[in-house]
């Protein structure tokens, strides 16, 4: 009787051990899910990709001033043509 008592306190104990075992196991890979969702690698690069970078915005600029001004000469030009004609 003594040994059967012992069987299901012991039982008990283990299913009790197991279940926390359990529940703090699922916790911790719910955290690292999100975790892992918060520090997406892929879409941090994606997201870094998609952000000016500093040489190709000077290098536009210089471009878009180099246009601007060969317009502006141009315009000059024509309307000094006009002027002569």
């Amino acid at each position: 009787m003594m040994h059967e008592k012992m069987k299901f306190i012991i039982r008990d104990e283990i299913e009790n051990i197991h279940n926390k075992f359990t529940n703090d196991l699922k916790r911790f890979d719910d955290k690292f899910v999100r975790i892992t969702q918060a520090i997406d690698v892929h879409n941090i690069n994606k997201q870094i990709e998609k952000k000016a970078n500093k040489e190709s915005v000077s290098n536009d600029f210089g471009n878009h001033e180099f246009k601007i001004s060969t317009l502006d000469r141009n315009i000059i030009r024509m309307a000094q043509d006009f002027e002569t004609f």
